[in-house]
Formats: structure tokens, sequence, C-alpha cells
């Protein structure tokens, strides 16, 4: 049997914070359940777990804006998002990755992209389609790796970790061994190993 390490790791501030300010949070009456999806350059991206109602948040300005209204094909609580910056087009943009959780196949993955400059939804290919990255159909008798967890964002693209939280036929691969990463830019997907650690299994996450 592999031997499952726990690593905790700590972030330290250099300088002390003195000074704590109350922020009025831009929720309009009947709102809850927000949350901190992703943040960037001082932008908070904010939203509640069906996207009923999300929007970009300046703590600094203490303004807000309302991102236009859409409603996934599938509405399921929590879909994956990622908030970042494409610098080529100076844009702030919104990914979102939707699928139906009782099929869980790659042929049913919807991806919208929310660009700030054009304030609009459009649809994005998941092109990144082999049989180990995301889902193969459930009736193959095969699952292959999903993504996990909100995106974080690096060098201009937003990064997720996978996991294998689905049983394959094989106890011993796709243990989470990639990483996907979305360029804002060119709207392409990329996909790399995680870093081995060597013997024993060790669960990465971005």
């Amino acid at each position: 049997n592999g031997i499952i390490k726990n690593v905790l790791l700590n972030l330290y501030f250099i300088d002390s914070v003195t000074v704590a300010v109350e922020l009025d949070f831009p929720i309009e009456n009947g709102i809850h359940g927000l949350y901190v999806k992703g943040f960037c350059n001082g932008l908070v991206y904010l939203a509640d777990n069906y996207l009923d109602y999300s929007l970009l948040w300046n703590p600094t300005t203490r303004k807000h804006k309302n991102l236009p209204f859409f409603r996934p094909r599938v509405r399921n609580p929590g879909p994956i998002l990622g908030f970042g910056y494409d610098e080529l087009h100076d844009d702030y943009k919104v990914v979102i990755i939707d699928y139906n959780y009782s099929i869980f196949s790659r042929d049913d993955i919807e991806v919208k992209v929310y660009s700030l400059k054009s304030d609009s939804w459009t649809n994005v290919d998941y092109c990144i389609c082999d049989e180990d990255t995301f889902f193969v159909k459930k009736s193959s008798g095969y699952c292959g790796e999903i993504l996990i967890d909100n995106g974080s964002f690096v060098d201009g693209k937003l990064h997720w970790s996978t996991s294998s939280s689905i049983p394959g036929p094989d106890p011993n691969v796709n243990k989470g061994k990639y990483i996907i990463a979305f360029d804002l830019a060119n709207e392409n997907w990329e996909k790399v190993e995680k870093p081995s650690f060597g013997e024993g299994e060790v669960e990465l996450r971005v």
C-alpha cells in the first residue's frame, strides 16, 4: 500500500498588519450565500453556488459590477470557476466549467468565459479530450480525472488541480496527476503533470 502524506503549509506576512478596516459588502436585499471565488490585481470575484448572482468588487474604491445573468445547461451546486487578467487584451475574465454530475461525460462539458471589456459571456470548447483527463462516459466502465477547486491565476493562465475521486478499474492509475491550465489570452487549454515526490502517494492541489 502507498503511504499517504499530508503536508501543512503556513503563510507568513513579512510586514505586520496593524489596521483592520470594515468594508461595506455589496449585497443587495434578498441575496444570500455569496462566496469569494477568485481575486486578481485588487479585484474580487464573488458568486453564489448556483451562479444566480455574481459580481466583481473593488474593495479599495468600494465599487462593484454585477455580471450578466446566464443559466447553465445543468444547474449544479458549485461549478468549477476561475478569475484572472488577460494582459494581451487588457481585460478581466471569469471562466465557468460546468457538467452533468449524473452523466460524468466529457461530451457534456459547458465552458463559459465572461469578458469585463465586452460585458458578455461566450462559449469556449473544452478541447483536452484524451481519456486521462476530465470525463469518459460512465457507461464505458471507466471515469478519468476531474477538475477540482477554483482556478489559481498565474502568469496569464488559470490553473486547476485534478482528482480521481471517481474510482477507475485500476486503483494505481490516475491519482490526480495533472494540472489543467487555460490561457486567458488565446483561450487554449494545456495539461502538465504534477511534480513527482518519489515513492508513496502525495495528492497536491494548486
